[in-house]
């Protein structure tokens, strides 16, 4: 079951960064680990750097609360951050985005593309 999970949640990392190369993002990282957290894109466009939490689920229903939790979201803005220190970013814009895929049998029936889930 494990095993089928992570098989799924690879497909649809995979998939958003079609996504996102089609809507013109240029990818700087993929799955990228920090004790304590993980960021699974990393990306560029128009200056800001996009860091892309994505979740693919195989059911047709979505709530929001369940999506992302307050501790989700802080735990992706400190990995956020540390990335932006590891990689001795400073002065940029940058923003927590969030893919969320619904998927059957390797078929994308929906795509959703928040942006600035912070705000």
């Amino acid at each position: 079951m494990v095993r089928e999970l992570k098989k799924i949640g690879n497909f649809g990392e995979d998939y958003a960064v079609c996504h996102l190369n089609k809507l013109g993002f240029q990818i700087l990282d993929v799955g990228v680990n920090f004790w304590g957290g993980e960021i699974d894109i990393v990306a560029l466009k128009d200056e800001v750097i996009h860091f892309v939490e994505v979740k693919t689920r195989t059911t047709d229903y979505i709530f929001e609360d369940e999506v992302i939790s307050k501790i989700k979201l802080k735990t992706l803005v400190r990995s956020a951050e540390r990335y932006l220190s590891l990689k001795k970013i400073y002065d940029v814009n940058w923003q927590i985005d969030l893919i969320y895929l619904m998927v059957e049998e390797k078929i994308v029936t929906d795509l959703y593309f928040l942006e600035n889930i912070t705000f």
